[in-house]
């Protein structure tokens, strides 16, 4: 997996998206990173996947148990 280092200086109150980003599974996320008087916010979430991104992740692992969407999965697996 490629790692991606990125600085950024945060010197007014306000919102930045990062996308084009990936969690230790392989889906896609989108990481917003928000400062405000509070302090600094990074937060992560996962987007919906469309069915067709959804079978393209299934395919390409060979048991159910290994793809880190089996859980989400509603199609029937043969294996147990």
């Amino acid at each position: 997996m490629k790692q991606v280092i990125f600085s950024q200086i945060l010197a007014e109150n306000g919102v930045t998206n990062f996308s084009g980003l990936f969690d230790e599974n392989g889906l896609p996320v989108r990481v917003e990173l928000e400062k405000n008087a509070d302090g600094v916010v990074l937060t992560v979430l996962r987007r919906e996947l469309s069915e067709d991104e959804q079978q393209e992740i299934c395919m390409d692992y060979e048991h159910c148990q290994d793809c880190p969407l089996w859980e989400q999965c509603d199609a029937e697996c043969d294996e147990i």
